[in-house]
């Protein structure tokens, strides 16, 4: 005999989050949280790297934290942070840790202060908002070799390293004579070598132009640099799936798509809006299927977060390749947009 049962439904009430008071650096953290702020070491040389890391732990969203908004100083070359994440869940709540680490390069010697770190969080037990902060730290970077001394003076690292090799030793003795008129000495050939010098320069001049831009424009940064970002957030993700941590992976992929839009939109993560988002994408050219796709796998990835149920590896790695599939043509068409934009 077959029966059907169903559980009392239940209500819940969603509050909004009151204005009065909000603090301007608020990305929209919920819950009971701290920040600290470590470094690998407290003196380093010049153009050597350093390892700076952000912890947050507490009670509350943490799968939703974004990236720490931090003032580096200008001497410093920062790369995209790493992202790691220890999320328990039990009757009393979700609870925590997320560490962000930085690799940071000193150009420039001397005395420098990193910090104070702050997060600023609403806290439900007391109906109000709070601030966070982690103690300023202090390295102290010495002087470094020539091409340490070269990189105080603006170039990036990968200039330095043809530093070195700008000298060539002057080729002696003579090479092959040829006759006059002989096909083998054409003038394209004469010209070329001519030329190569001249290319170079234009692609160095590029480069340095392009490097400028990178420190100077935070939205172009942040857009060149989503693909590669969302890459790595996807590996993570995968390692997870490869130890069939399930309740770490659908977060980490949903960091990994949510992270890539706010980075190619240079918005904040925490305060995205979907239709706001897909609105703004579509006036960028991206077609209705890549947004149905790409926010089809956000879907599935807020599902199993706030309301998870067991699933099989099969499941969870054709989400994986759904959402690498789904960046992969955002970027296509985001990028083929914007080139078509520049000719006209």
């Amino acid at each position: 005999m077959t029966r059907q049962v169903a559980s009392n439904p239940l209500r819940v009430q969603v509050l909004p989050l009151p204005q009065e008071g909000r603090p301007p650096e608020f990305q929209g953290a919920v819950g009971d949280f701290s920040i600290s702020g470590q470094l690998d070491k407290s003196e380093v040389k010049a153009n050597e790297a350093l390892s700076f890391k952000v912890r947050i732990s507490g009670n509350g969203n943490l799968a939703g934290l974004s990236e720490p908004r931090i003032e580096f100083p200008a001497s410093f070359e920062v790369y995209p942070p790493k992202m790691e994440q220890q999320i328990r869940r039990d009757p009393g709540g979700i609870s925590g840790e997320k560490t962000f680490e930085y690799v940071l390069i000193p150009r420039r010697p001397g005395p420098v202060r990193l910090g104070p770190v702050q997060m600023a969080y609403f806290d439900p037990a007391s109906n109000g908002y709070r601030i966070s902060r982690a103690p300023e730290l202090s390295v102290n970077v010495t002087p470094g070799d020539q091409l340490a001394e070269a990189a105080n003076a603006g170039l990036s690292r990968q200039e330095v390293k043809l530093l070195a090799q700008d000298i060539r030793f002057i080729k002696i003795g003579s090479g092959p004579f040829h006759k006059i008129g002989d096909s083998s000495l054409t003038v394209t050939g004469f010209w070329i070598p001519f030329s190569l010098p001249l290319l170079c320069l234009l692609g160095a001049v590029g480069y340095r132009r392009h490097q400028m831009r990178l420190k100077g424009d935070v939205a172009y940064a942040r857009a060149r640099r989503a693909r590669r970002v969302s890459r790595k957030r996807l590996a993570e993700a995968r390692s997870y799936l490869d130890r069939g941590a399930e309740q770490e992976f659908y977060p980490a992929v949903g960091q990994a798509l949510r992270g890539y839009l706010a980075d190619k939109l240079n918005v904040a993560q925490a305060g995205m809006v979907s239709q706001e988002v897909k609105e703004s994408l579509r006036a960028r050219g991206v077609s209705e299927e890549s947004l149905a796709r790409y926010f089809d796998c956000l879907q599935i990835c807020d599902l199993k977060q706030f309301a998870p149920s067991s699933s099989g590896r099969e499941e969870m790695r054709d989400l994986m390749a759904g959402a690498r599939e789904a960046v992969t043509r955002m970027e296509q068409e985001l990028t083929s947009r914007a080139e078509g934009r520049h000719a006209q």
